[in-house]
């Protein structure tokens, strides 16, 4: 936040009759947190409070710092590798200047962090899709205290460390021995979820972990798991090594029911294990067969059969699919040309009781009954030939001719009065159509003149 900005928030709220402490509270939770410090809201309340309200800073000794600082913001984040020195000549600026404002920007030098390698977008979109998985599992479940958490650490018998220690000017440094190539150490194995260290278990000097001792460690787990994960069931939380994976570390969770976490082997670990094994399928079975000169011939002749024999029988498939074809068009051209006796269904029922008006007629159909169609033989008189599709023929017709009855309430009443005695005086009565139409009586005809 600009400077300026904030002095008028501060004097606003000294006005406003607030203290130092509300004010400092106030502007970092709207603004920020750590947008300003304390000493300096107490500073300018102790200068307001002495009449002293000018916002500008006042004349001082030295060159004004002219650097801004959202340029050297910028700067660092669209490359955050860049040296100060190249500060200097992007931004114009002295090199203590931009150390104090990157300090004062809590910007620190950190080395970059080695990685095995580069993520590749198979991996990434793996890495997202169970990233999600466990988002959407949070919030239908509490399941980060059921994770247990299993690593390997080799432990050195001598570990020697290189440091830096305090000596005179032009004094040499103390003097360290390497390390040896193959020293003695041990591992030791940690089984830990979110409560603490649930075991560990050391190895015997220079032995690795295996599937059997890695399964021994899960039935000694099981008596040491805590009570809630116990009752629950763990969530094993291991990397894809060697023991992990085994055939027989798979076969005892699933034995003792715990659940696996979801984590697999990188695809480029897995194509290594498949060139791998393909090597192997090489060197193992086809290079000796491909070395001979007489199973190599072998291998060529039954090449060359296996591909004569696909192609045969794909010609095979093909002529039987057009003879099929052709049968079909053969027969549906018969059903044309041949005459055919056919009879109709009853006719169903109407598709409405009357007609409305303005609508067309409602109609009734029927339909070929398919059991009496008769293919005749031969020119028969007055027999024309069958249509297209004369199972699915089908035929309709108008019915009831009739309008639908209108209710007597829906016409209004003459403006004329008649005087009837029958009727007790005069009336009026409603006017109704010319034309044959049905009448739904459901109010009286005449009402009495007013």
């Amino acid at each position: 936040m600009e400077k300026s900005r904030l002095r008028v928030i501060i004097w606003n709220e000294f006005k406003r009759g607030n203290t130092a402490a509300e004010t400092f509270r106030i502007i970092n939770e709207n603004e920020g947190k750590n947008v300003v410090s304390y000493s300096t809201v107490t500073r300018w309340f102790a200068k307001f409070r002495v009449d002293d309200e000018k916002l500008e800073d006042k004349p001082r000794a030295g060159r004004p710092s002219n650097l801004d600082k959202d340029a050297l913001r910028r700067k660092i984040e669209d490359d955050p590798h860049i040296t100060i020195r190249e500060l200097e000549e992007l931004l114009n600026c002295g090199k203590s200047t931009i150390g104090d404002h990157l300090k004062a920007m809590g910007m620190v030098k950190k080395l970059d962090k080695w990685v095995p390698h580069n993520l590749t977008d198979l991996q990434k979109a793996k890495r997202r899709c169970a990233s999600e998985k466990l988002l959407q599992r949070c919030k239908n479940e509490e399941f980060l205290d059921r994770i247990v958490n299993i690593d390997e650490k080799w432990i050195s018998f001598n570990n020697t460390r290189r440091s830096t220690s305090w000596c005179k000017h032009g004094e040499a440094p103390k003097h360290v021995p390497k390390p040896e190539l193959h020293e003695k150490k041990l591992m030791v194995t940690v089984w830990w979820c979110s409560s603490g260290v649930i075991q560990y278990d050391f190895m015997k000097p220079g032995q690795s972990i295996t599937a059997d001792t890695y399964c021994a460690q899960i039935d000694k787990l099981r008596h040491n798991l805590p009570t809630m994960v116990r009752r629950r069931g763990p969530i094993i939380l291991q990397d894809n090594a060697r023991p992990h994976a085994a055939k027989k570390t798979v076969a005892k969770f699933r034995e003792l029911g715990y659940e696996l976490s979801d984590v697999s082997d990188d695809a480029e670990k897995t194509n290594i294990q498949s060139r791998r094994s393909l090597s192997s399928f090489w060197s193992s079975h086809l290079k000796p067969i491909m070395s001979n000169p007489a199973m190599r011939r072998i291998a060529i002749t039954n090449m060359i059969m296996f591909v004569l024999i696909v192609q045969l029988l794909a010609t095979l498939v093909a002529l039987i699919i057009i003879a099929i074809a052709f049968h079909y068009e053969e027969v549906r051209n018969n059903e044309v040309a041949l005459p055919c006796v056919y009879t109709w269904s009853q006719w169903t029922a109407c598709s409405a009781t009357c007609r409305s008006p303005g609508k067309p007629f409602p109609t009734k159909e029927r339909q070929v009954n398919k059991t009496n169609v008769v293919r005749a033989r031969g020119q028969l008189h007055d027999i024309s030939p069958c249509p297209k599709d004369v199972a699915r023929l089908k035929e309709q017709a108008p019915c009831n001719i009739a309008y639908c009855p209108i209710p007597i309430s829906t016409f209004n009443f003459s403006q004329k009065s008649y005087n009837s005695k029958a009727y007790g005086g005069d009336i009026k009565i409603r006017l109704l159509p010319q034309a044959n139409q049905m009448i739904f009586m459901d109010d009286i005809p005449y009402k009495k003149a007013q």
